[in-house]
């Protein structure tokens, strides 16, 4: 069994304690955002939900691909797979870090949406003749800002008050609730270019 988090902080950053957090996973998230602070000059990082077909054939290589041919060398990018029974069925939780000299939030939520409906296994659903992708973005909170400052949109990692604030956004992706019906080998992963 893999080692759960018992304590309500990382490397002394808060952490969501509603769920299990799986420890080496924890770690991964934290290398991963260190790394975007580090190297990426302007890093800001955008929190997204993928509604994907329940039958498992969503290939998350394809999509880290994707992700590395058009960030290349300055982006982070964190995912875990869930099976919520009761509302979202399959679906992949991510966080995307990119450079906001280069990409704007919103241009990289076009080009993901681009991304995702040429990718097997996301979901699509047909509504009054138009495609609709099952793609969330997630604004951060107002409770959050207020304590630590930035915009709705996304987390300035170069900010350590709000590198904070996604340490602890991030560590739900960290969680084994929901994933007992996930199929897929790997439910969890980051990547870093």
């Amino acid at each position: 069994m893999s080692k759960l988090l018992t304590t309500s902080k990382y490397l002394g950053f808060s952490i969501n304690t509603t769920y299990q957090l799986k420890q080496s996973n924890m770690k991964e998230i934290y290398l991963a955002l260190a790394h975007a602070r580090d190297t990426i000059d302007r890093p800001i990082a955008l929190r997204y939900t993928i509604g994907l077909d329940n039958n498992h054939s969503f290939d998350i290589n394809k999509l880290t691909r994707k992700i590395k041919s058009f960030f290349k060398s300055n982006y982070s990018f964190i995912y875990s797979f869930e099976y919520a029974e009761q509302q979202k069925g399959l679906h992949l939780e991510m966080m995307l870090v990119v450079d906001q000299n280069t990409h704007n939030p919103l241009t990289v939520f076009n080009l993901l949406r681009k991304i995702l409906f040429n990718l097997d296994g996301v979901t699509i659903n047909i509504e009054q003749n138009y495609k609709k992708l099952s793609f969330n973005f997630h604004e951060r909170k107002e409770e959050y800002l207020s304590d630590s400052g930035g915009s709705k949109v996304g987390h300035n990692l170069k900010n350590e008050a709000q590198f904070r604030d996604c340490m602890y956004r991030a560590s739900y992706l960290a969680k084994q609730d929901d994933k007992q019906q996930v199929q897929y080998k790997k439910t969890f992963g980051t990547t870093t270019g």
